[in-house]
Order: structure tokens, then C-alpha cells, then sequence
């Protein structure tokens, strides 16, 4: 692991740490942080989130999804609507975001 490289980065992982274990449980999430690399999800969203899926199960990735992008959007000061979006765009848009 080289570490998150930028603050939106530290934000990302943070956040998906703390769904982890919001949606998943301590022990679940424990389980998940030793056999995953979670800074995956920092350069390829969508393979983390197919891996969590396949790992747990495709609903428990979709809430953790959800979590995540509420959690960032309420984070750079707006709300999070559901769309059809792949997260690795959701995730690029809030990185632009973060940038301005």
C-alpha cells in the first residue's frame, strides 16, 4: 500500500472505512479491510465495489455504494441523488469537485 496521495484521496478512504463498518458490522469490516486492499476503490471504484459483491453480496456493495457517496457529498457541501452512474464516475465527479 503506497497511501492515499491527495486529500480528496485520505477523504475516500476514510469514508469507505467508516461505511464498512456502518453497513457491514466491525467484524465484517475487520475481515474485509485484511483480505482487501482498500485503496483499490482510490484508483478503480467499480473493481473494489465488484469485489465487495462478490465477497459479501451484490446489495450489501449497493448500501455501501449509497453510504459512501452520501457521506462524500454531504462532506464537499451537497446531497446526494441517486442516479444510474457507474461509482467510478460518481467518484471522479466529487474528485473535480474537491478540486475547485
Amino acid at each position: 500500500m503506497s497511501g492515499p496521495r491527495n486529500s480528496f484521496d485520505s477523504v475516500l478512504l476514510s469514508t469507505i472505512k467508516r461505511a464498512l463498518v456502518e453497513v457491514l458490522g466491525e467484524k465484517v469490516a475487520k475481515a474485509l479491510r485484511f483480505y482487501v486492499d482498500l485503496e483499490t476503490a482510490l484508483t478503480n471504484p467499480d473493481s473494489f465495489l465488484i469485489l465487495i459483491s462478490t465477497l459479501v453480496s451484490p446489495e450489501r456493495a449497493v448500501i455501501l455504494q449509497k453510504r459512501v457517496l452520501e457521506d462524500l457529498h454531504s462532506r464537499f457541501g451537497s446531497v446526494y441523488k441517486p442516479r444510474q452512474a457507474k461509482f467510478s464516475v460518481e467518484i471522479a465527479e466529487l474528485r473535480s469537485k474537491a478540486a475547485h
